[in-house]
């Protein structure tokens, strides 16, 4: 019958003596443990974000209808001077005829 050394030992023991005996595997194994509950964490707090998948850019266009919970957690905050700046910049691109669509 296989001896049980385990049993001869208490939690605090066994540690100390992987601690001595393979302080490697112990230390890369709490870096490991700290990495998963910190990713744990994160994505726990990702998760309660109420409006996730709203981003402020996009990689293709999104129509979101009015009825849409997620349409008041869109960024909308242009004022009307920010607009007319911004199309006062495209002025001098939509000059030139190959600009146009």
């Amino acid at each position: 019958m296989a001896t049980r050394w385990l049993r001869n030992y208490t939690v605090a023991e066994l540690f100390r003596k992987s601690c001595n005996e393979i302080p490697e595997v112990v230390g890369a194994s709490i870096f490991c443990l700290i990495g998963i509950v910190g990713t744990c964490y994160m994505t726990y707090k990702e998760y309660q974000i109420e409006a996730r998948k709203v981003k402020k850019f996009k990689m293709s266009y999104v129509v979101y209808r009015p009825e849409n919970k997620y349409v008041k957690h869109m960024y909308n905050r242009d004022t009307p001077e920010q607009r007319e700046a911004h199309e006062n910049d495209l002025k001098p691109y939509l000059q030139s005829p190959w600009n146009r669509a």
